[in-house]
């Protein structure tokens, strides 16, 4: 870099710097308040799911409540439906009165009950729909002898029927009356299986959540009984109790009359969510629930994405700052970029007027050389020979002295040409560099084409013709000085704008990049000096070679716009 260029020290970009750490923590603040916010509306909106699908729950298990009374309201209510029964009892019903009973029980069933059967005052079985010659249980006799003397309707708690399985029923008492008094007909007793439509309530799934639970439970002394199949515990109807004082689990505290949304632990020792209610007129208790790692999973995933976006965003920050710090760097940069161009622009700019006053002074010297010392060394050379005939005694040394002479004009001849070689002004270039090539001939074996190199002529300029007579020159000089090659092989092609020239040699070659060029290249005018001359001429200058392989060097110049148009005249009138 030229000694003139600025230059930059490092410095820390302090002030960029704090302006990320501003945007990082402002990010980051931001992150934090959005996922705080987020965590808290999510759990909010999972609490209000909860208690949502809880108020449905209850809603729904009321009205199959609801619709079990209404069919038992229909027969409580109806006297002639008694007195019918109490008819048939006493064996004074008419024909086909018993099938009319049994078809309005049927009417009832509608797999909705399991069975249906018709009790008389005393809590004897008269009639089964379908037909069961099993007795009735202690539990289910005693509650039909109240139902008759209280007469009113008894929906019984769940209990175990004499199969070991879960029921419910609809004990309903009827009465007519008859001149006045009261008469009781009996009991009708609706036995209810809870898998039939109770249980698939409770258990169906209103939201896509994997944990979700829900429990229903009933009070027995200081305990909670399950009366409903779960997921995790099939035979829980009956048989899953939790004594009243553990209170951190959410169906306790249901079954102690706490409403809405709790935590807690299950019956199987898992942290909970819970909605909690009570189910009207009746003695049960309903839970809905979620495990509180399906909720965290999601906070967790969320606070994933929300870091993944904060890491983005930080990250997206500090490459805005280093863009903008790298852009003040690539503008200074640039600027360095230019003054280098502007730099090179005057070396190649006083490289090439080094390189004409060179030419200039080549030439005048060997104007000088020719006609001064020449012409002085000419008349010398005649003076000594006129001598010689005068003096006959002294003819071997005057022969002597006039050899010598004859040998210094010579070289002065010689210098003179490699100066300004006298036949590219008097002959032209083509005949200048055959000169160039059969001198050198004498010592190497030299082959060229075309055969005569011709027709190369005017096409360029005379700057032009002596930088490609130079490049010649260099390149056979060094040939000769370090190739070590035997043979030479020279090759002129004229294309459409350009001529192409072409030096080749078996010589020893060298490592481009190892040597950085021939020795020798790196005084007198060299590899630079031949690429300068080239690119004076209009052309480029390119050189191939490898140790053991030897050289290739070749040029190209480009023919004058005047020459072309020539040359395209010719040939179309031609």
């Amino acid at each position: 870099m030229p000694d003139n260029l600025p230059h930059r020290p490092w410095r820390i970009p302090w002030h960029l710097l704090l302006i990320f750490a501003l945007l990082s923590g402002g990010i980051l603040g931001l992150g934090y308040w959005y996922y705080d916010h987020q965590q808290g509306h999510f759990r909010d909106e999972t609490e209000a799911q909860l208690n949502a699908v809880a108020n449905l729950k209850v809603s729904q298990i009321v009205a199959w409540r609801q619709e079990r009374m209404h069919d038992a309201v229909l027969i409580f209510d109806d006297p002639i439906f008694a007195s019918e029964v109490q008819e048939w009892y006493d064996g004074k019903a008419p024909p086909g009165q018993r099938e009319e009973i049994i078809h309005r029980l049927q009417g009832l069933k509608q797999d909705m009950y399991e069975s249906i059967r018709l009790l008389d005052s005393r809590g004897i079985v008269q009639l089964a729909i379908p037909f069961d010659s099993r007795g009735l249980t202690p539990f289910i006799k005693e509650k039909a002898l109240t139902a008759i003397s209280a007469g009113k309707i008894i929906f019984s708690d769940m209990h175990l029927n004499p199969e070991g399985r879960i029921r419910l029923d609809l004990i309903v008492p009827i009465h007519f009356q008859k001149s006045g008094q009261k008469i009781n007909a009996g009991v009708v007793l609706l036995c209810i299986n809870p898998r039939l439509m109770l249980y698939p309530i409770i258990e169906s799934r209103p939201t896509p959540s994997s944990t979700a639970e829900f429990v229903l439970v009933r009070r027995e002394g200081r305990e909670i009984v399950c009366l409903n199949e779960l997921p995790s515990r099939p035979d829980a109807p009956l048989n899953l109790r939790l004594p009243l004082d553990r209170a951190d689990v959410p169906a306790v505290k249901a079954a102690l009359g706490h409403e809405g949304i709790v935590r807690g632990v299950d019956y199987r020792g898992i942290p909970v969510l819970a909605a909690t209610r009570t189910i009207p007129d009746s003695p049960w208790f309903f839970v809905a629930k979620i495990d509180a790692a399906e909720m965290e999973a999601v906070l967790r995933e969320q606070a994933v994405l929300v870091g993944i976006l904060l890491i983005a965003l930080v990250a997206t920050s500090g490459v805005t700052v280093a863009y903008f710090w790298r852009n003040r760097d690539v503008q200074f940069y640039r600027q360095q970029e230019k003054a280098l161009k502007e730099s090179e622009h005057q070396l190649r700019l006083l490289s090439s007027q080094l390189l004409m006053v060179q030419e200039k002074e080549r030439h005048r010297f060997s104007m000088e050389l020719h006609d001064e010392l020449g012409q002085a060394l000419m008349v010398l050379k005649f003076q000594l020979h006129r001598i010689a005939k005068e003096k006959r005694r002294t003819r071997a040394e005057f022969q002597s002295l006039l050899d010598y002479l004859e040998g210094v004009i010579e070289k002065v001849r010689r210098l003179s040409r490699d100066l300004i070689p006298a036949s590219l002004e008097e002959f032209g270039l083509a005949i200048a560099i055959i000169n160039l090539l059969e001198e050198f001939g004498k010592q190497f074996d030299i082959r060229w084409s075309p055969d005569e190199i011709n027709g190369i002529d005017h096409l360029f300029a005379n700057l032009e013709q002596v930088n490609i007579f130079r490049i010649f020159q260099e390149s056979l000089t060094n040939i000769a000085r370090h190739a070590q090659a035997s043979q030479i092989t020279v090759n002129v092609k004229r294309n459409e704008d350009r001529v192409v020239f072409s030096i080749e040699d078996n010589g020893r070659g060298f490592n481009l990049r190892e040597a950085g060029g021939w020795e020798g290249y790196e005084t007198g005018i060299g590899l630079a000096a031949m690429q300068e001359r080239a690119r004076l001429a209009g052309g480029f200058l390119n050189i191939r070679s490898k140790p053991g392989v030897g050289t290739r060097i070749t040029f190209n110049i480009p023919i004058k716009q005047e020459e072309k148009k020539d040359a395209t005249l010719s040939s179309s009138t031609g």
